[in-house]
């Protein structure tokens, strides 16, 4: 693979830089690879291709390309820490091919911009905790505090439209917290689409290209982790082990929030009424309507109001199109295996709350995902996070 013609453009209200991605080894047809904000960023812009290097190196490892050679130069400790991360995935993703050679020239010296961190900012749990625990815990002088809030095109969300609406929805958290929205857009993603490839490989690699195309405004760019550190599950392509591996000498990438699971994030949230009224957590875009971006009936959007419900936050919001906790409702939900562990958190508190048949639900769903016995993986749920309680149902039953 071979990365080259860097360049710059200006249309439609719109700052452009884009480079040339040939395959060498892949039967796939060349692609041109672009990051574009609106004009008023544009000084924000990369004019070098660490950004490049960064959404092609797992796509041209995945697909067996021998090498990627850079017709630039990128800094030598991006350089090493991409040599990091594909060691990682490979043993993580069970890529069984050659290692790839990177063929670049390394730039001398880092070219820093004033100290100044973003966030990445969907609306979703993970990335307004990332917002909420930085303003609760760095002064605004500190170089940490976060003073731009990134929203990216072309990953989860592709339709122009939707995109306006999460843009709109995000404005007013934005406003609260003190940063500056700043909207890019990419087809990064167009190197490989598969998901299983996204989830397993390539998001924080994707991520921190997005990042570093922003390089001329920004030295640090946190990345909100999607799990605590006591439920890290491999493979995966978004890791503490893995992230920082992405920055350079000009930009620092930080995997935040692992040391709070996913109803800690929650509770985080449940005092900060702004977020409470604009989060995003559906991934169901074509269930979007401009008031709320929620579906409220898919996996995600019911596990999220169970963990509201628990924190005592779900009579505050009203971000989600249907509220159905019915015992029914929770139970025909269909959801990934990877999601058990969002369940298991929840059964004593949705017990404490008052809905055993919730609790019962969840620590039936982290039983099924598990697998093995489940007879014995049931008894052990119930023994350690029901107080026996099933087993004392079953002897009235029985």
């Amino acid at each position: 693979m071979k990365i080259s013609d860097l360049r710059t453009s200006q249309a439609n209200g719109q700052a452009q830089v884009s480079a040339m991605v040939t395959w060498e080894d892949s039967d796939r047809p060349a692609q041109t690879v672009y990051f574009a904000t609106p004009l008023e960023f544009a000084d924000a812009l990369t004019t070098d291709l660490d950004a490049f290097l960064l959404a092609a190196v797992m796509p041209a490892l995945y697909h067996g390309e021998r090498r990627l050679a850079v017709q630039g130069t990128i800094c030598p400790v991006l350089h090493e820490g991409v040599r990091v991360a594909m060691t990682l995935l490979q043993e993580w993703s069970r890529i069984r091919r050659s290692p790839l050679i990177l063929e670049t020239g390394l730039r001398a010296a880092a070219r820093r911009a004033p100290d100044r961190a973003a966030s990445f900012l969907s609306g979703g749990v993970d990335s307004l905790a990332t917002l909420r625990n930085n303003r609760l815990h760095y002064p605004r002088s500190h170089p940490a505090w976060i003073k731009d809030g990134i929203i990216v095109y072309g990953l989860e969300v592709e339709q122009p439209q939707a995109f306006d609406w999460v843009l709109d929805r995000l404005r007013p958290v934005a406003r609260e917290a003190e940063v500056t929205l700043v909207p890019i857009y990419t087809n990064v993603r167009a190197l490989e689409r598969d998901w299983v490839f996204w989830h397993d490989v390539s998001i924080g690699s994707i991520f921190g290209s997005v990042a570093h195309a922003l390089n001329r405004r920004l030295t640090t760019a946190y990345l909100a982790s999607s799990a605590d550190v006591w439920n890290l599950h491999l493979p995966t392509g978004t890791h503490p082990m893995l992230d920082p591996n992405y920055s350079s000498g000009d930009l620092v990438i930080r995997h935040d929030g692992y040391t709070h699971s996913r109803l800690a994030k929650v509770a985080l949230l449940a005092d900060w009424p702004v977020a409470l009224d604009h989060l995003r957590v559906c991934n169901k875009i074509a269930s979007y309507r401009p008031e709320t971006l929620n579906c409220g009936r898919c996996e995600k959007c019911i596990r999220t109001q169970m963990e509201l419900l628990c924190v005592g936050a779900l009579e505050r919001t009203s971000v989600f199109q249907v509220v159905d906790l019915s015992a029914d409702a929770v139970a025909s939900v269909i959801f990934n295996a990877s999601a058990f562990r969002g369940y298991r958190e929840l059964i004593g508190p949705l017990r404490a709350a008052g809905r055993d048949d919730l609790s019962r639900l969840a620590a039936r769903k982290v039983v099924l995902a598990t697998g093995g016995d489940w007879r014995s993986r049931l008894a052990d749920v119930d023994r350690r996070y029901l107080a026996g309680s099933l087993s004392r149902v079953k002897r009235v039953l029985t």
